[in-house]
This record gives C-alpha cells, sequence and structure tokens, in this order.
C-alpha cells in the first residue's frame, strides 16, 4: 500500500512505542485509525494526542492473549470505519529466566501475546480485508531476535522465530493465490519502547522478573 487516505489502519499495542508511532505516521497520511492496547490509561493518552492532531481515532482497550478481545477489536474497527485496509499485529512482551525454570504460565503469556496473537489476528481480520477486495496489507512485528536467538529470552526467540514463518508463510500465500492483501514482517533491533516493563501486564500471580541491562527501555532485538 502507497496511499493511506481515507484507508482505516487497526494497530496492536497501539498506546505507546513503535504501535503508537505506527498510529501517528499513518494518521498523518490520511488514514483512519483504531488502537489496541491493555493499557488503559496509556490508550487514552494515545487518543487524546491523535484525536488532538485531527486524526479519526477508535481505542479500544484489549488484551491480545484473549482471541475473542480481537475479535471485538476487528468488530469495533468495522462498526466505526466499515472497512478495514491495515493490520499491524505489534503486541509485545517478553520474560527473563532459564527456560526450564519459566513457569508454564510464563511461557503461555508471552507465546499467547507474540506469537498466538498474530495468528488470531491474521485469521480474524484477513476475511475482512479480501472481502471489500481493496488494496490491504498486514504487517506483523517480529524482531531480530526472530532470525538469531540467544540466553534467558527462549519463549521470546521462539514466539519471535514463529512470527517472522508465519509471516513468510503468509506472504506466499498470497502471492500464489494474487490476493488484494499483502504481507510483511517487521525485524526492530533495538528500538526504545517498554517492552522491558512487561511485568506491568503480566497475569495475577505470575511472580516477578528483572531484565537486566542499561536500556531498559528497549525493544530487545
Amino acid at each position: 500500500m502507497k496511499n493511506f487516505k481515507g484507508c482505516t489502519a487497526v494497530i496492536t499495542g497501539g498506546a505507546s512505542g513503535i504501535g503508537l508511532a505506527v498510529a501517528r505516521r499513518l494518521g498523518e497520511e490520511g488514514a483512519n485509525i483504531v488502537i489496541g492496547d491493555i493499557e488503559a490509561e496509556a490508550l487514552d493518552r494515545a487518543a487524546t494526542a491523535l484525536d488532538n492532531a485531527g486524526i479519526p481515532v477508535e481505542a479500544v482497550v484489549t488484551d491480545v492473549a484473549q482471541r475473542d478481545q480481537i475479535a471485538t477489536l476487528a468488530d469495533a474497527a468495522t462498526a466505526r470505519f466499515s472497512d478495514i485496509h491495515f493490520l499491524h499485529n505489534n503486541a509485545g512482551v517478553t520474560t527473563a529466566g532459564l527456560a526450564e525454570e519459566l513457569s508454564d504460565t510464563q511461557w503461555d503469556w508471552v507465546m499467547d501475546v507474540n506469537l498466538n496473537s498474530v495468528i488470531w489476528g491474521c485469521r480474524e481480520f484477513l476475511p475482512r480485508m479480501k472481502a471489500h477486495g481493496q488494496p490491504a496489507h498486514i504487517v506483523n512485528t517480529a524482531s531480530m531476535a526472530g532470525m538469531s536467538g540467544g540466553p534467558m529470552m527462549a519463549p521470546y526467540f521462539a514466539s519471535k522465530f514463529g512470527v517472522v514463518g508465519l509471516s513468510e508463510g503468509l506472504w506466499h500465500e498470497a502471492k500464489v493465490s494474487r490476493s488484494n492483501v499483502g504481507v510483511s514482517v517487521l525485524c526492530p533491533a533495538f528500538v526504545r519502547t517498554g517492552i522491558a516493563r512487561s511485568d506491568r501486564n503480566q497475569p495475577d500471580g505470575m511472580g516477578g522478573w528483572v531484565l537486566e541491562g542499561s536500556d531498559q527501555a528497549s525493544r530487545f532485538g
């Protein structure tokens, strides 16, 4: 897609970081913006900032680890702006520790937010985007961690490798079927976001952790 004027873009993890930056830029290009995020207060601030900039925006509190909430996000976007042309599956979290010592809850949380939510998002939005037949596109945020692994973050690496594989598979399917919906995967390296503070959104009772390092506000790539 090259022209976003009048299009509708849906972005998860849209209250801050990469998601908010994408929302702002697409809004400046003339798109209607729908942002989903688990953090209600941050989401409200982001929506207010976009609205003050003259960007049409709908904000939906969304926990992407819950599949039904992704469907709710899609329904809200359709109800407000009708056809959806751009989806950015961007929400992400991480945790730290030896792979065998992390709990099932920690593993499930990272895999649900980082990988399963992308699968669910594509499965929920793709049929809607194909149905209207207009040019459309999906971007899935992976990471350089989806290209090469490392220690102490096995769930994160596994999830991001999965996003890369999923995206490449969808790209080939779109090419073979000559679909109106293109697919890309974004693999950032170090970006100043809040992912190193993912524990603020972890499920109750999961236990604390600390991601050591000098750049506590960076997305690990």
